[in-house]
Formats: C-alpha cells, structure tokens, sequence
C-alpha cells in the first residue's frame, strides 16, 4: 500500500458502521449517493465535471433537514 492512497480515498465504512453518527454529507465525489450504513445516512450531490457529462444526476433543488 501506498502512503498516498488515504489521500484520494479512505474506507471508513467499519468507522461508520460502529459509530453514534446520524448523517454523513461528504463531497469531492463524481457520482451522487443517498445510501445508510448502519445507522448512518451517507449523502452526496456533487455537480462534478460539467464538460465531461458527470453532473446527470445532481440535484440543484436538494435539501438536508437536521
């Protein structure tokens, strides 16, 4: 394993899993996701690379109500 792989992506579905976390909204990602792990609710709505395709699926009109 490289040293420099954590910097691009980290598996932290055990962490999240065992944890009290309620909501988990990250970004930097391509693809957008609504999923849970355990008792955690993994959001993302990234518009990604306009002038490749990526943004399809963003949703402009998203809300996240805590």
């Amino acid at each position: 394993m490289n040293e420099l792989n954590a910097a691009s992506a980290t598996e932290l579905g055990n962490f999240i899993a065992d944890s009290r976390i309620s909501a988990w909204i990250y970004g930097h990602s391509h693809h957008r996701t609504d999923l849970m792990i355990g008792n955690t609710k993994l959001v993302s709505n990234p518009l990604g690379y306009i002038f490749y395709g990526e943004n399809t699926d963003f949703n402009d009109s998203a809300v996240i109500e805590v």
